[in-house]
């Protein structure tokens, strides 16, 4: 016994000095800075010596990957003379310090500026013009080369590294533990699904929806003021948002995570979704689990789960769609378990999940309750009338989450807008249900799944379907194995209907097949289908179709004739399926993160660079006598104004001015001293203070002067 122990701690010690080394190695072995990690840079060009350059914008964000106290760096810079160019002046600051300012001439020079402790990002600011022979691009200086040299001892280094080494161990005894009670595969899908879902979380996809920030902004009010940003205090049924009434339960999930980040960032709130997404992989091995499924059907489902690109993109998005997947996965499984036991404790926790969940998405107004119906009228089947004895509390706690729902839609009728706005609609009652029926049947083929998916370019990179095609044989066997279950079913409780004394199904198939059926039907009713977040709810059913196929490969594969025929052939189709899995999703996540930034980063999408556009429009505006907002260049441009600014607005309901036009959906005509209208007959041959680029060094918006007789007017436009 005591040389187990001390070979414990001697392999704990020996495995936290490894990982503690190889940490401290590799933090001194990466740059402390690079121009390909900088924002604010175009995109390199040749300049007259043969050598690449970069123009930098009017502002530059340099990272520092700091290992030390103190860091030199070493910039070359240049600023290449033209006609009528003012002098190029260079601002560097931290967040906390200035650290100097220079005129930069024409001749390139080196600088060396000495950054202290603490700052992990330089700043390069300087003014803009426009060179000959570049129409509508505003240049600062010319940067040829960055070096960055770290001074003194390496403590942040030393520091990161001792904290890695303490925590192997943990880690170690954590993933020893899982694998003892069979849960180390698990624990692997659920880290890999955790880092599909959050690197490079700020890249892809760039920038920031309106519907991100509209969210994030509602909660950062509440934090502040109590009030959501149109004044509504402690909404509960739904949030005004665009004038569409969108549903609250996301919101009040971004409280802590904006409260800890002291705002509205879109990374904060990514963040949250991102864990709700990874949290979808355990529940739906825990769903598959309590099917009665062996545990290779269960991981087939959370491997289709953390894999998907219908999920992925989602969880990456900090939108309510992102809620759907864990939010009917942990409802299905209250709901099994409540039609097994039937026990007081099911109950409140199905009354709690229900009423919880009908908040997470519209569509789930709708499908929460069709579904709850089918869950208690198969548990009704199965245990009777003694269901009645203790479900009369849990359906109160019911009725009183669900009360602000019932209360927001019978009497704020705004709060239909948007449903009025996408219902289906034709001139006949036939042409009616062609239409519900095209839309309802195109969720049953395969097109969706594995070909055209999503043609919505900020729904994700889902234009060539939304799951992974391995999978379709899975599901088909499943989609076989469901309509036989559910007809083996029916006619069991035919017969005992008729008498017969076989023992009671567990109704678990059925629901599945009645979900199955449920799930397309709030996506049908509306137009522009197929759609990623809309049909999210039928996801969750998908990947059990997925589990069911897996448990009844491994059923009709205990039909070979020995036992090391039935293990190669197990093995040997389930490895290969899982090596095309990971193939197709590696090469989904290359497109994802390297093509689809470049499209889902433009104007009307995720609006790459309007937030940091309008942080820099707050710092100019006490030199102004106005600022105007070119409102045809961006969707909603006031809720990125609203998530750039300090601090809430005193009076939101005030300062937030809607158009006379705003139906269905608000058009805001000002917010405070900012109005938004349209400048398209505006000349852009006018000073400029700023230029904005996105994060891949392309032009996006410009910040101009204008004199509007005897008012000096700041101008926020797009490139044109």
């Amino acid at each position: 016994m005591l040389y187990a122990v001390r070979s414990w701690w001697l392999f704990s010690l020996v495995l936290a000095g490894i990982a503690g080394m190889a940490c401290f190695f590799w933090l001194l072995q990466r740059p402390l800075a690079s121009l390909e990690q900088a924002r604010g840079l175009y995109r390199p060009e040749v300049g007259r010596e043969e050598r690449l350059f970069r123009w930098t914008s009017s502002r530059v964000q340099i990272p520092l990957a700091r290992s030390s106290t103190t860091t030199l760096l070493r910039l070359e810079l240049a600023a290449e003379p033209w006609e009528g160019r003012h002098t190029s002046v260079v601002t560097l600051t931290t967040h906390a310090h200035t650290l100097g300012s220079f005129v930069v001439p024409a001749p390139r020079r080196f600088y060396t500026v000495l950054v202290p402790d603490a700052a992990q990002t330089l700043f390069l600011q300087t003014n803009v013009g426009q060179p000959p022979g570049r129409p509508w691009h505003w240049v600062g200086v010319q940067v040829l080369s960055l070096e960055a040299q770290p001074l003194g001892w390496p403590w942040r280094a030393l520091r990161t590294a001792l904290l890695v080494a303490l925590a192997t161990p943990l880690v170690w005894l954590a993933g020893r533990w899982l694998l003892r009670r069979g849960y180390g595969p698990l624990a692997l899908v659920t880290l890999l699904a955790l880092g599909l879902r959050a690197i490079w979380l700020d890249h892809a996809p760039p920038g920031a929806h309106h519907d991100e920030l509209v969210s994030l902004v509602d909660a950062w009010y509440l934090l502040h003021t109590g009030h959501d940003h149109h004044g509504n205090g402690w909404p509960l049924g739904a949030f005004e948002a665009f004038g569409d009434w969108i549903s609250p339960l996301l919101t009040y999930l971004f409280l802590p995570a904006v409260a800890l980040a002291g705002g509205p960032l879109p990374l904060a709130g990514r963040w949250v979704t991102v864990l709700v997404g990874t949290l979808a992989v355990p529940l739906s091995y825990g769903l598959a689990r309590e099917f009665g499924w062996p545990r290779i059907a269960a991981l087939a489902c959370a491997v289709v789960t953390a894999l998907a690109p219908w999920q992925v993109s989602l969880s990456r998005t900090a939108i309510p769609p992102a809620l759907v997947f864990t939010t009917l996965t942990l409802f299905m499984w209250v709901g099994l378990r409540f039609m097994r036991t039937a026990t007081p404790q099911a109950a409140w926790l199905l009354a709690l999940v229900a009423g919880l969940g009908l908040y997470a998405y519209p569509t789930l107004k709708m499908f929460i309750p069709l579904l709850l119906g089918l869950i208690v009228l198969l548990a009704w089947l199965r245990h009777g009338w003694g269901l009645v004895r203790y479900a009369a509390a849990p359906a109160g706690l019911l009725a009183l989450l669900w009360l602000p729902f019932v209360y927001t839609t019978l009497f704020n009728r705004a709060s239909a807008t948007r449903l009025q706005d996408l219902a289906l609609r034709a001139e006949t009652p036939l042409g009616l249900l062609l239409s519900w029926w095209q839309n309802y049947s195109l969720y049953w083929g395969p097109g969706y799944y594995y070909r055209f998916g999503d043609a919505f370019a900020d729904h994700g990179y889902l234009q060539n379907g939304v799951q992974l095609w391995p999978e379709a044989p899975l599901v088909a066997l499943g989609l076989v194995a469901l309509l036989v279950g559910t007809a083996g079913e029916l006619r069991v409780r035919w017969q005992r209907w008729h008498g017969s004394a076989a023992p009671a199904p567990s109704g678990a198939l059925l629901l599945l097949f009645g979900a199955l059926l449920l799930a397309p039907l709030p996506t049908s009713l509306t137009w522009q289908n197929p759609h990623a977040y809309r049909a999210a709810g039928i996801a969750p059913f998908y990947t059990l179709l997925v589990g069911l196929g897996m448990a009844s490969f491994w059923h009709l594969s205990e039909r070979a004739r020995t036992q090391g025929l039935r293990q190669r052939l197990r093995w040997g189709v389930t490895g290969l399926l899982t090596l095309l899995l990971c193939w197709q999703a590696t090469l989904w996540f290359q497109g994802y993160t390297q093509r689809y930034p470049l499209v889902a980063g433009g104007e009307w999408l995720y609006q790459d660079g309007l937030l940091e556009t309008m942080r820099y429009a707050d710092e100019h505006a006490h030199t102004v006598d106005a600022i105007w907002f070119d409102r045809p260049i961006a969707n909603y441009p006031h809720i990125y104004l609203l998530a750039a600014l300090p601090a809430p607005l005193d009076d939101p309901a005030t300062q937030l001015r809607l158009a006379p036009e705003a139906m269905p959906y608000y058009v805001v005509d000002a917010v405070g001293d900012y109005a938004f209208r349209s400048l398209g007959k505006l000349t852009f041959d006018l000073p400029t203070r700023e230029a904005i680029l996105d994060r891949f060094g392309r032009p996006a918006y410009v910040l101009q002067e204008w004199q509007d007789e005897d008012r000096l007017v700041l101008l926020i436009r797009a490139y044109p």
